[in-house]
């Protein structure tokens, strides 16, 4: 899916960057055996980090990188037997599994376990020469977690909050659309409706760090957002609520060119929330118009050839408070650019 080039997504790579150009000065100044493990783990440290100085999040990842360098201590000592290291394995990834859905990078922390300690486990080494491998690992997490301190300790932690939810919002409405126009869901539905229930999750997981980010800066008109915010949230999911309201989805197919329409017209909202303030207007403006086609559309077709109508106008009546929350939001946007 698209992606937008935003300052987060700039002070990430600039991250990453740093991170691998400090870790190759540190790897060729130490010329260990094992200082290969400290340059790699300092790459994968910097993908799964949380991108943000708060405590809570520093911490937390602190505890993962525990968890990871006690598990390679354990299965890279030779004198742990082979199928004791493999039990040992698939236990871990089990485990993580089997962790709420909430911890979004429960996939990539279950990966670099598996990983790192696949490659313990195929070069196991004797307790001493296994304790530097995981201080290499140690030093790698440091250099990681020092830029993340450096990079992210003086961000606009509430404008970085608010892009990640608008994003994730996209995302949303990108999918919810996806239902309605892709002939595979009614044949795929279970594929279709993970995806939704992931981007529903990130919203989620969105919202509560922007609501961290208000508290701590008590702003009245960051509250006010918020609350349109999740207005905006409400009416998606209920806009979603049309593939279990309607029956027959071939009626889809006559308003196809007016729901893939309004579909671009939401992502060029979106995109004029994340970067290009001064367009927003003109694309509510213009998601207004389209939802005007559609309403058409009802009125002389869909209205007398649908078997339930009173579905496709509840759709009609939410993309329509939809467009309203977002020209609301115009003038707030405006006060938030000039503070």
């Amino acid at each position: 899916m698209e992606q937008y080039l935003t300052h987060l997504s700039l002070k990430k790579i600039a991250y990453l960057i740093l991170v691998l150009g400090t870790a190759l000065i540190v790897y060729f100044q130490l010329g260990a055996v094992q200082a290969s493990w400290m340059f790699f783990s300092a790459f994968i440290f910097s993908l799964i980090a949380p991108n943000t100085a708060q405590l809570s999040s520093l911490i937390k990842f602190f505890l993962q990188t525990l968890l990871l360098i006690l598990i390679l201590l354990i299965v890279g000592n030779t004198f742990v037997p082979s199928y004791l290291q493999i039990l040992m394995i698939l236990a871990v990834i089990m485990i993580l599994a089997r962790l709420p859905a909430r911890y979004s990078k429960n996939e990539l922390i279950i990966i670099l376990v598996s990983v790192f300690a696949i490659l313990a486990s195929m070069f196991p080494l004797h307790f001493a020469a296994n304790l530097t491998r995981c201080g290499m690992m140690l030093i790698g997490f440091f250099i990681a977690i020092t830029w993340q301190l450096i990079i992210f300790y003086h961000q606009n932690n509430l404008r970085d909050a608010e892009v990640m939810l608008v994003t994730a919002l996209n995302h949303l409405s990108a999918c919810i659309m996806s239902c309605f126009l892709e002939p595979e869901y009614s044949e795929n539905r279970y594929s279709f409706e993970y995806r939704l229930y992931k981007q529903k999750t990130n919203c989620l997981q969105s919202f509560l760090q922007l609501e961290q980010q208000i508290k701590v800066s008590a702003s009245q008109i960051e509250q006010t957002r918020f609350i349109q915010f999740n207005l905006i949230f409400d009416v998606l999911v209920s806009c979603a609520q049309l593939r279990f309201r309607i029956t027959d989805f071939s009626v889809l197919d006559v308003c196809k060119i007016e729901l893939t329409e309004i579909d671009l017209a939401l992502t060029r909202v979106w995109r004029a929330m994340l970067a290009k303030p001064e367009e927003l207007k003109i694309g509510i403006t213009e998601l207004k118009w389209k939802i005007e086609r559609l309403d058409d559309n009802f009125q002389h077709v869909l209205q007398v050839s649908a078997p339930e109508p009173l579905v496709l106008l509840l759709l009609i009546v939410n993309l329509r408070y939809l467009c309203n929350e977002m020209m609301v939001m115009v003038d707030e946007n405006e006060i938030y650019l000039n503070k």
